[in-house]
């Protein structure tokens, strides 16, 4: 519409330009009494509606947008001028001196302009500047094209009465007291301002209120046009039928009245029939719009992530109950508040900068924070910040939806926990495995050595201190392979009432007089399986600590209780399985921790203790041994308010069984048999061969499998026994076996290793009827194991 009422009124301009050459005169003047159109009316016009309809097609940018609003403002500021000139009797000849021309056309002097015509072109002029100026959808843009549709507005309305005025032969309509506006300008306003209205837009005025399905729209839309047709219909009526006109005056006035009333009857009831029915979709649009919105709003009232709106300035406007559910805040407590309530102090004022300008400038910020609760507790949130625009791009408000991931976090971090123990623990056990053969030879070659040497030996004493060193050191070797989970445990059903019972006095030597001891015991406690002196580690491992943690005494509480692990509870520990369990629990009443130092309490070598006050292995110790049990450890804890360690072990339905007795040290640890030896290690296996040797056994030694094999095939007499290394490279000491028992079906065998094999051990637990010996061992324990062995007559 903005460029056919454009290219319209520079037609317009063009041929009433072309009315000025001789001999066509009759184009600035389409009727010897009709005023012509004036030189520089016709430029305007040819400009105006080239700007407009170029603009509509393409719109002008950089450069060419400026030169075409200042064209604008120029016709603009003449149209005023002459508006001015005119209306005050000042005579500026400007028109006559641009455009040289006969003094008379028509009658009526040529250099002069209609009042009308001025300011209608200062109106025009002005309407087009602000459509080339409008850039966007802000407010101001807004204005613009308001203010320019109304201006092309009155442009056009202006045009249509001159117009109107013409065809009805009434110069009231489109004379003044000093020049009447010509036919060919009246024509040009009506495009131009028609245009202009176009060129403003449908959301600006007056197309805002003749567009859309509203039934005000389509009076206006059905109403406008028919008023002007039926003025135009009287016309032609009035000349079709002059005779009856002039005859019959008032017959004639009956006769249309009633005809135009018909008409519009039929106009109105056709439009109110489609206003009706536009209403009626109208009514079911709304209702699906309102049903729409109340599922929105439920799901927002019901959604589990935290939801809040705000206006532009990021004032609280609502609220989810997820929002109340997570913050501990009521909807009454921030609604007119700003979100600031929540800062924990955990964001520098970089971080909440950035955040505004990236929703300031429209775009959608995602992000984490750490906020704080209406208690004052911390809690971790990934939110997506979003802003609300309406239908003209004006910003009505900010959407936050925000996921409580404290819980989550948590989760992940004790995940990588315990991946990096799993690490660490492969670690550990591979250097204890090493290590063990390395202690095996070191303590049996001390203790041999310490057995041929006399009492008054000078030497003993170095002898007797690198066997003590040894066993410290097998002592350390041990608490790595308990916190790799590598150890051997011997598991029976008991009572963990009964262990705390136990060793009660000796706990109670152990921590000192200035700490008092109180345990609470379920009498009710379920059983559990583990192994008993691995729990008293445990026990005793925690007690160490409670101590350490209260130079200035204090209090340490045991308590045992039954628990049932829900799924709820499962899921935000991880490693911990749902079902029955029995709990240890250990508190004290010292120093606590914080959650730094809690993070790592578990890891071997980490202390907090003075140098030399602590290996850091204590409770990678008990972490490994609940751990290897099937269990799981909790640990809580804050500064300066002790500290609480829960221990839950699987239940067991079988009843406790009973220890086993002590060895009787008396028992014959001699003997004469047959043993085949298979260690690759060379030191520990001269080491053993000579202790079975002075225990006067016949031994067969073999560096690996195959050699194994080889002995045994060379031997026709008796092997009574195979003591073999568990791991060993290229056959295992399981496979040997197996291959060696199809020719001495009768062998027993026993194993020794410093470190687990899935082949005979499974999480810890010895295959029945496996015989084992840990490394390092002594010689005594070896001479003995050995011996048991020997004698046990089970198949």
């Amino acid at each position: 519409m903005a460029f056919l009422c454009g290219a319209a009124a520079s037609f317009l301009g063009v041929v009433a330009l072309l009315g000025w050459i001789p001999g066509l005169q009759f184009l600035a003047s389409i009727h010897p009494l009709y005023i012509p159109v004036a030189p520089t009316t016709a430029v305007a016009f040819l400009l105006l509606g080239a700007i407009m309809s170029v603009h509509s097609l393409r719109p002008w940018q950089g450069g060419s947008r400026v030169l075409a609003a200042w064209i604008s403002s120029l016709i603009s500021a003449y149209g005023l001028i002459k508006f001015a000139m005119l209306w005050t009797g000042v005579d500026l000849p400007l028109e006559t001196f641009l455009f040289p021309a006969p003094a008379m056309l028509g009658g009526v002097p040529t250099g002069r302009m209609s009042p009308a015509t001025g300011a209608l072109f200062s109106l025009a002029g002005t309407g087009i500047c602000l459509v080339l100026l409008r850039a966007g959808k802000e407010p101001r843009d807004t204005l613009k094209g308001d203010v320019a549709g109304v201006l092309g507005g009155l442009v056009a309305a202006a045009g249509l009465t001159f117009l109107l005025g013409y065809l009805y032969g009434s110069p009231l309509l489109y004379g003044t007291g000093i020049i009447p506006v010509a036919l060919l300008t009246a024509a040009g306003f009506l495009c131009l301002g028609t245009g202009l209205t176009a060129a403003a837009g449908p959301d600006c005025i007056p197309l805002r209120f003749l567009t859309g399905p509203t039934a005000r729209a389509r009076l206006l839309r059905t109403f406008l046009p028919l008023t002007v047709l039926l003025v135009i219909a009287q016309d032609i009526l009035h000349d079709l039928f002059p005779e009856f006109f002039i005859a019959n005056n008032a017959l004639a006035a009956a006769v249309s009245a009633m005809v135009f009333a018909a008409v519009a009857a039929i106009v109105v009831s056709r439009v109110a029939i489609g206003v009706g029915r536009a209403m009626d979709r109208a009514e079911e649009r709304r209702k699906q719009t309102e049903e729409a919105l109340q599922r929105l709003a439920t799901a927002v009232e019901q959604s589990v992530e935290a939801i809040f709106i705000t206006d532009p300035e990021g004032t609280i406007e609502y609220a989810n109950p997820a929002f109340e559910r997570i913050t501990g805040y009521g909807r009454e407590e921030v609604i007119g508040r700003t979100p600031r309530i929540l800062k924990s102090g955990k964001h520098d004022e970089e971080f909440y900068r950035e955040l505004w300008a990236t929703i300031k400038r429209g775009d959608v910020w995602t992000g984490t924070f750490i906020n704080k609760r209406k208690d004052g507790s911390l809690y971790e949130e990934e939110a997506i910040l979003s802003p609300v625009r309406d239908s003209s791009g004006r910003l009505m408000n900010f959407v936050a939806v925000k996921r409580d991931v404290t819980d989550e976090r948590k989760m992940e971090e004790q995940f990588r926990q315990s991946q990096k123990m799993e690490a660490v623990g492969k670690l550990a056990g591979g250097i204890a495995h090493d290590f063990n053969n390395l202690l095996t030879a070191i303590t049996g070659y001390s203790e041999l050595a310490l057995n041929r040497m006399a009492d008054e030996d000078p030497i003993r004493g170095h002898i007797q201190e690198i066997r003590n060193v040894s066993e410290r050191a097998a002592a350390l070797t041990r608490q790595l392979l308990a916190f790799s989970r590598r150890q051997v445990l011997q598991p029976r059903v008991i009572d963990l009432n009964a262990v705390v019972t136990d060793i009660d006095q000796m706990l109670r030597r152990l921590i000192g007089e200035d700490i008092d001891l109180l345990t609470s015991l379920d009498p009710g406690l379920w059983r559990v399986k583990a192994d008993p002196g691995q729990i008293s580690q445990v026990i005793m491992n925690l007690a160490i600590n409670a101590r350490d943690a209260m130079p200035m005494g204090g209090k340490l509480t045991i308590e045992t209780a039954n628990v049932d692990i829900d799924e709820a509870y499962a899921r935000g520990h991880v490693t911990m399985r749902p079902g029955a369990h029995a709990m240890i629990a250990m508190s004290d009443t010292g120093i606590g921790m914080d959650a730094k130092t809690m993070s790592r309490i578990f890891e071997p070598f980490f202390t907090t203790k003075e140098m030399g006050k602590g290996t850091g292995l204590g409770l990678s110790t008990v972490y490994g041994i609940v751990k290897q049990s099937g269990g799981h450890i909790w640990v809580y804890s804050e500064p300066d308010r002790g500290t609480t360690f829960k221990i839950y072990l699987p239940r067991v339905e079988e009843q406790a069984e009973a220890p086993e007795p002590a060895p009787d040290r008396t028992d014959r640890i001699e003997g004469s048999e047959t043993i085949l030896l298979v260690e690759d290690d060379e030191a520990v296996r001269t080491l053993v061969r000579e202790i079975l040797e002075r225990n006067g056994y016949t031994i067969l030694a073999a560096g690996d499998g195959e050699e194994a094999l080889l002995a045994s095939s060379r031997h026709e007499g008796k092997i009574h026994l195979m003591l073999c290394d568990v791991v060993m490279p290229g056959m295992s000491g399981v496979q040997l076996s197996r291959r060696i028992a199809s020719s001495r079906p009768d062998m027993k065998v026993l194993y020794m290793s410093g470190y687990t094999d899935n082949a005979i051990v499974h999480h810890g637990v010895l295959d029945p009827g496996t015989a084992f010996i840990e490394k390092p061992f002594s010689p005594d324990a070896l001479a003995r194991k050995v011996r048991a062995v020997l004698d046990d007559n089970r198949p």
